[in-house]
């Protein structure tokens, strides 16, 4: 089966598609940030900011701190935490190994 243009035009089997589908999905993870209790971002490589997948800005770091942590066999490898506040003015927690990299996070309650 050929793969057929959506509505708008768009060829669901080029690069443009890819790009539309990720962006799609970057703003949709942007607006579920105002409800959700956890969530997966990237932390940006200047370590100032969580982003979406593409890149898309999500919350700004407001704190974050290195601990350096001994893995199997005594393999040292560094931890970072940090609390950040998203486009919704949300606050959140979490930890990432690394600039570049995944970080899990999870909402502060805002009593």
């Amino acid at each position: 089966m050929a793969n057929r243009p959506l509505g708008l035009g768009i060829d669901l089997s080029g690069p443009e598609a890819m790009v539309a589908r990720n962006r799609a999905t970057s703003q949709r993870q942007l607006r579920e940030l105002a409800t959700r209790r956890k969530d997966v971002l990237y932390l940006s490589g200047d370590g100032k900011s969580l982003t979406t997948w593409p890149g898309d800005h999500a919350a700004v770091i407001l704190k974050m701190t290195a601990s350096r942590r001994w893995g199997f066999y005594g393999v040292p490898y560094t931890l970072y935490y940090f609390t950040a506040r998203d486009i919704h003015g949300n606050l959140w927690t979490g930890t990432s190994p690394g600039p570049q990299m995944y970080a899990r996070v999870r909402r502060i309650k805002n009593d």
